[in-house]
């Protein structure tokens, strides 16, 4: 049976405090040239590099959190379990709300000299990625052993 924690209400409210702390310095533009600097050597790095890159990317963003709550249930921890599912179905929804708080322009907006490649959309909205709230709900979720 589950029961609710303090920790767990703690620990959602720290997570929403760290997206709200990072989107006032993003809206605000306070981090914007190392920001920038750091976005050209890795957008600037052999184009050889794209393919291996943007299947880790996307196995990232699509499929770390089911294969992760798949294995946390066979492992009969239901309660992370529980959480990684909710964190993969609550993803899009809150990166869409953080988003429209933002406004922040994707790089091929808002940097000079960026090189697209693949499908890289050159527009809309970039803040917060959808690969660093993975990584973000994993990292809280998954407790070190």
């Amino acid at each position: 049976m589950y029961q609710h924690r303090r920790a767990d209400v703690l620990l959602a409210a720290a997570g929403l405090g760290v997206v709200i702390a990072c989107g006032v310095l993003v809206a605000n533009r306070l981090l914007a040239s190392p920001d920038v600097a750091l976005f050209h050597r890795i957008n600037h790095w052999p184009g050889w590099l794209y393919p291996p890159m943007s299947v880790v990317q996307l196995s990232g963003v699509i499929g770390a959190p089911p294969l992760l709550a798949a294995a946390a249930a066979l492992l009969r921890r239901f309660r992370l379990a529980a959480a990684l599912v909710a964190a993969t179905l609550l993803k899009v929804s809150l990166e869409s709300v953080a988003k429209t708080f933002v406004q922040r322009g994707r790089p091929a907006e808002t940097v000079p000299d960026v090189i697209l490649r693949g499908n890289s959309a050159a527009h809309g909205l970039s803040f917060p990625s959808g690969h660093a709230m993975v990584i973000f709900a994993i990292t809280t979720l998954v407790p070190p052993t």
